[in-house]
C-alpha cells in the first residue's frame, strides 16, 4: 500500500497545475498584447509595407 501514495500526490498536482495553468494563461495572453504595442507596431507596419 505504501508504494500507492506519490500516485495521488502526482495527479493532484497535476490537476492542480492544469487548472491554474488553463485559469492564467487566457488572462495573460489578454493582457500581453495592450502592454506590448510592439505586435501592433509590427502588424501595422508589414500592412503598411504591403499596402505601399
Amino acid at each position: 500500500m505504501p508504494q500507492l501514495n506519490p500516485r495521488p500526490w502526482f495527479f493532484l498536482l497535476l490537476s492542480t497545475w492544469l487548472m491554474f495553468s488553463l485559469l492564467t494563461f487566457p488572462s495573460i495572453l489578454k493582457t500581453d498584447h495592450p502592454h506590448h504595442p510592439g505586435v501592433k507596431s509590427l502588424k501595422n507596419n508589414l500592412n503598411l509595407k504591403i499596402k505601399n
